[in-house]
């Protein structure tokens, strides 16, 4: 992580540099103080937001090792810290939404480990209380945001994935494509769920968060919040204020039980996204290049896992943003520039993403880059290209894109240097990553699908990107010319 702020005030420890992250990064809790400093923002639904992901990701691990809430706090707050790269700014809900925008799809896999059918269904239940939570006070539709952010067609595909990975190791060979839409039938064909168990996931939500706070009654407990390794820096008050936060998101989340999503509603999300990943993989899997395939236990399965996130997920959102922006263009940008932000987020995230690629297993470093070279940047270019043509403004989305194709370059360079420096040192266990590096390094130099790209600015309107408070509810179903000025950089390859 590069950040530059640096943390100015005396605190009972040593004086700290980016104190937020040397906080999540031992699983620990940021106080007000800390968390405004590194913001830059004394937003107390920014803090509350960090408070309920910490709350529901604490003790969880990404793929590289670090707490899982370390890639949504940066994903909120990359752009700012690199601002002067970035060019950047958002409203207080963009960066809020940022904040939780992982948690459906990160809770359902925990929370429907033993019943991976209902991934999808506890992703929407998760979604539920998140907006009941955190909409009115960030002044933006969560639900809609949680909506297009969360990959619905990958949790779909994702329990027929794990399924089907085994019969690879044991056999030594590929499945075909007529297993994966055989094991897509056997899990999801008549899907059913009952009122009892929408209601067991809604409290299995509810306790992520009571685990935080100590409890009374018959069988007390001490809350995490509350165990010494946290006493031991975090002053009362600010375990106090905490602990606050937590009982209210808690009386919430149990107000929004009660109003619990129906039965049928959530059975028609799963069989309309189910249709949806069958008529996908009915059609055209895509092509990617042989040394991307050689790091997969299964050719297959890696295809149709980039498939699905290319064409019904980043696909979606691209959709979404473009009919957005003809909406706001022929209305008069009533709400200026925020049908930007649905496709701003999405590169914010992958940009963080593409930055985590060290550290990981060589398979899940093929995969990230994938998805961001051949998915999600080039489509993200390709939206702000048609925006111009219709003389419609673009430009955080140019920014954006821009900012997450630097970020992803300067990934591969980065690791390629250091996997070189390894190998120097006789550590040839690393010569299959510097190989794949090496590869990524050839494809990437050059790329730049913004090239061309007409850079329009809004004009005659306030900035509110990201507040689509007026946006109207979605069903939880689905819910370069000018480019030296945005920071597009020619960077030296490490040779």
């Amino acid at each position: 992580m590069r950040i530059t702020k640096l943390w100015r005030q005396d605190t009972s420890n040593d004086v700290q540099k980016d104190p937020v992250t040397q906080r999540l990064l031992k699983d620990k809790f940021p106080t007000r103080e800390e968390f405004a400093y590194q913001t830059g923002s004394s937003s107390e639904t920014q803090y509350r937001a960090y408070l309920i992901t910490h709350g529901l990701l604490y003790g969880e691990k990404n793929k590289s090792g670090q707490p899982a809430v370390a890639h949504l706090f940066d994903s909120g707050n990359s752009w700012l810290f690199r601002q002067s790269e970035s060019g950047l700014t958002l409203s207080d809900g963009a960066v809020t939404e940022l904040f939780i925008h992982d948690d459906p799809e990160e809770i359902a896999k925990i929370l429907a480990k033993g019943s991976p059918a209902h991934t999808l269904t506890v992703a929407h239940i998760v979604t539920d209380v998140l907006d009941h939570l955190l909409s009115r006070d960030a002044r933006l539709n969560m639900r809609y945001m949680l909506g297009y952010h969360t990959n619905q067609a990958g949790l779909i595909y994702s329990p027929v994935k794990k399924s089907l990975l085994p019969v690879v190791e044991s056999t030594g060979s590929d499945v075909q494509l007529t297993d994966v839409i055989g094991k897509l039938d056997e899990l999801y064909s008549g899907y059913r769920i009952i009122a009892p168990q929408i209601a067991s996931f809604y409290d299995a939500l509810i306790e992520r968060w009571q685990r935080m706070i100590s409890s009374d009654g018959k069988h007390p407990r001490i809350g995490i919040i509350d165990q010494e390794k946290h006493r031991a820096y975090l002053p009362q008050e600010e375990r106090a204020f905490i602990t606050d936060v937590y009982r209210g998101v808690i009386k919430e989340a149990q107000t929004k039980r009660k109003d619990m999503m129906k039965y049928m509603d959530l059975e028609e999300a799963t069989a309309r996204e189910y249709a949806r990943v069958r008529q996908v993989l009915e059609g055209k899997i895509l092509d990617f290049d042989e040394p991307l395939l050689d790091t997969q236990q299964s050719r297959i399965l890696f295809s149709v896992g980039q498939t699905l996130y290319a064409v019904a997920y980043v696909g979606d959102i691209v959709n979404e943003v473009l009919a957005q922006a003809l909406k706001a263009q022929r209305d008069g940008y009533p709400n200026g520039d925020s049908y930007q932000i649905l496709g701003v987020n999405k590169s914010l995230d992958g940009r963080d993403s593409a930055s985590r690629m060290g550290n990981t297993p060589l398979s899940t470093m093929a995969s990230i880059y994938t998805k961001h070279k051949f998915g999600l940047i080039p489509q993200m270019a390709d939206l702000s290209r048609k925006l111009a043509g219709h003389e419609i403004p673009n430009e955080k989305l140019v920014r954006a894109d821009t900012f997450h194709l630097n970020g992803l370059n300067d990934s591969i360079n980065v690791l390629l240097e250091h996997y070189r420096k390894a190998e120097k040192k006789n550590n040839t266990v690393y010569g299959p990553y510097r190989t794949l590096l090496e590869f990524m390094d050839g494809q990437i130099e050059g790329f730049n699908p913004l090239n061309g790209v007409k850079v329009i600015h809004l004009k005659n309107s306030d900035d509110q990107s990201g507040d689509s408070s007026s946006m109207s509810r979605k069903s939880f179903l689905r819910t370069a010319i000018g480019m030296a000025s945005l920071g597009v950089m020619n960077r030296k390859k490490r040779r």
